[in-house]
């Protein structure tokens, strides 16, 4: 008989432990990975079914993911007896996108649906709808995907990710194809004259030689643009904006194209970089359109008055009013400048006479080329202006002052009394509503429900849904008083996490909702358009729940 203390009765011991443990870890193996595996497909099962209505799902991901070279795979489930579906993603012109693609063990296209993305309708967009999901379902394994004129950069990030699905189907049905198979470009469209050129979505701007406009992504591009007798003498882009981003940067060598350039000249998009050309010549013809460089006298421009000229279609001003004590009221403006940055200022009225204007330094502050904007002596010339006045641009810094003269009117409009009669003869307050309750975000199904109201203030629980029809929530605070936004809290939940959207959580934009009343005109931030709407539907919302 072992003795208990002995090395042999030890390890005896350790060993009948071991073998007891590994048995009961594979019995709760045994149970606990069906249930697991249930919860997976439970959560995609939806989306899988619009492929496969009646398919018997399992997650196989952790089978085949080594295979994938590209990290472009989400995961990989089999629909029993039927094919595989394949939930992938990639970046496109307007952000991450996600998409899934099914194939039936023949080879051919069971399905093909997008998930989630930001594309520009009728571009990038068309990536995920009729005619091209279409054209998909008719292909096979071994094909690659199309490219679309308009969506080359969406479409091959489309057709990259496939790839990636295509080499790990093939591979496990056995069937042979080229995986270097290249997909078929379209065919650019025919170059047409500068004059002739819808460039207006790249929203160029010229302040004296400096031109901006947008490139890839959104990207703001800038260049210095020098115009003599009608003709580009030199085009000098700065390699900021999209320059580094790997998609535009061959736009960047070859700028002998655009040097002799006037409206009547045809100037075709680089290859591999037609985002960036289009900014480009977008920058060209609004400084062919100028007409003249810095140093040729510009043709005299015909004076408005501030009640005259109008805005809506660059500054885009706002106005809210923070407080008004009889015939002095104090507002809150914002207006586009230069580079589309947002101005903003605090102006002050008096019996319908700007008495104070002062600029925040921020916006198009620091640019450099409208900095001479932002001065006491330039802060003078607004004071005393009614909606009579004309106010001069500052030379070389036209933009800058064309936004600070948008908000002045805007704010001596506001103002309202005598000067604030239209055209027609009536008074602003018949106008048709503008801003936060005009605007339309009943596709965000935002609710409201009053928490707290003590006729001073109220404080109401709201909800709507964000990206990825996510529901987002707020807790808003009303002052009923001021009809204004005391407080916007929002829970980082909902879509917050997705990356998308997460921009709109800082600090710095949820505290633009804090004192905008009903006719606020905000903007969406910057790659997180869907949850800024869904923020504002919240706001909206709050506002209707009180009765405002």
């Amino acid at each position: 008989m072992m003795k208990k203390d002995s090395a042999l009765y030890k390890a005896v011991l350790l060993a009948i432990v071991c073998t007891v443990c590994g048995l009961l870890l594979s019995l709760v193996n045994g149970v606990t990975k069906p249930i697991i595996e249930r919860n997976a497909i439970a959560a995609v099962e939806a989306s899988l079914k619009e492929i496969y209505p009646d398919g018997t799902f399992k997650d196989v991901t952790e089978d085949y993911i080594s295979q994938d070279e590209t990290g472009l795979i989400d995961g990989i489930y089999e629909a029993e007896g039927k094919g595989y579906i394949f939930t992938l993603h990639n970046k496109g012109y307007g952000g991450d996108f996600k998409f899934m693609i099914g194939y039936n063990n023949d080879g051919t296209v069971a399905g093909y649906k997008g998930l989630e993305h930001l594309e520009t309708p009728g571009k990038g967009a068309l990536c995920f709808e009729g005619d091209y999901v279409e054209q998909v379902k008719a292909l096979t394994s071994s094909d690659p995907l199309p490219l679309i004129t308009g969506s080359t950069i969406t479409s091959a990030a489309v057709n990259d990710a496939v790839s990636a699905a295509k080499a790990i189907f093939n591979n496990i049905a056995g069937i042979s194809y080229d995986p270097n198979a290249e997909p078929e470009k379209p065919a650019e469209p025919e170059a047409v004259a500068l004059s002739e050129e819808d460039l207006s979505d790249r929203k160029a701007s010229c302040d004296g030689e400096v031109c901006t406009a947008l490139g890839f992504g959104g990207a703001e591009n800038k260049a210095k643009v020098v115009v003599k007798d009608g003709k580009v003498e030199s085009f000098e882009p700065e390699e900021t904006g999209d320059f580094g981003d790997g998609m535009g940067e061959e736009a960047y060598s070859e700028l002998e194209r655009y040097i002799g350039a006037t409206l009547d000249t045809k100037i075709d998009n680089v290859s591999g970089a037609t985002e960036t050309s289009k900014s480009f010549r977008a920058m060209i013809k609004a400084a062919l359109e100028g007409g003249t460089s810095a140093n040729e006298e510009k043709e005299e421009e015909v004076k408005l008055t501030l009640a005259d000229e109008d805005y809506s279609s660059y500054a885009k001003p706002s106005c809210t009013e923070e407080s008004r004590d009889g015939q002095v009221a104090v507002y809150a403006c914002s207006a586009t400048g230069f580079g589309e940055k947002v101005n903003k200022a605090t102006i002050t009225v008096d019996d319908a006479k700007v008495s104070a204007f002062v600029a925040e330094q921020t916006g198009d502050y620091g640019d450099e080329v409208g900095d001479k904007a932002y001065t006491d002596e330039n802060y003078a010339n607004y004071v005393g202006a009614t909606l009579e006045s004309t106010i001069d641009h500052l030379s070389g810094a036209t933009i800058t002052s064309k936004s600070f003269r948008a908000m002045v009117s805007e704010a001596l409009k506001a103002f309202g009394g005598p000067a604030a009669i239209n055209e027609e003869g009536s008074s602003s307050e018949g106008k048709q509503a503008t801003g936060l309750i005009a605007e339309d975000l009943s596709a965000h199904k935002a609710s409201a429900e009053v928490e707290s109201n003590d006729g001073v203030t109220a404080v109401v629980n709201c909800t709507a849904l964000g990206f990825g029809d996510k529901e987002n929530k707020a807790k808003v605070t009303i002052d009923l008083e001021t009809k204004t936004v005391k407080a916007f809290e929002v829970e980082k939940t909902g879509d917050y996490g997705d990356e998308v959207g997460d921009g709109a959580y800082s600090d710095d934009n949820l505290a633009m909702y804090n004192g905008i009343g009903q006719t606020a005109e905000l903007d969406n931030v910057s790659g997180a358009s869907i949850t800024s709407q869904s923020f504002r539907a919240m706001i909206q919302a709050a506002f209707a729940a009180c009765g405002e």
